[in-house]
């Protein structure tokens, strides 16, 4: 289970949009940001978060994300960003911002 994990109402503000769909095992959000769209699949219980945006309706980015530890929700100075971190201690927190612009910052270290 993805643990800590963002309480509903923070979700909703970070994607400025209701969840298309939320049980007990997904939750999934549509948000349109302009010229950009980013679809956002949390599998809580298996530990997966799915993540695809688009810009001017092209495909831009996707990652299949795995072994999901935790999630939080990060705001400040205009910026917004959902930060995830990992099972594994060799994969990096994983930073996919949507405010002022999208952009991902993630990365590996060596294993100790």
């Amino acid at each position: 289970m993805i643990e800590p994990f963002p309480k509903d109402w923070e979700l909703l503000s970070f994607f400025e949009c209701d969840p298309k769909n939320q049980d007990e095992g997904l939750v999934l959000f549509d948000s349109q940001r302009e010229t950009c769209r980013v679809r956002c699949e949390i599998w809580k219980l298996e530990c997966e978060v799915l993540l695809r945006w688009w810009l001017h309706e092209l495909p831009a980015g996707q990652l299949k994300l795995r072994w999901v530890q935790s999630m939080e929700l990060t705001t400040g100075e205009g910026v917004e960003a959902m930060v995830i971190t990992f099972r594994e201690p060799c994969l990096l927190p994983l930073r996919f911002q949507l405010k002022p612009t999208v952009c991902l910052e993630w990365g590996t270290e060596w294993y100790p």
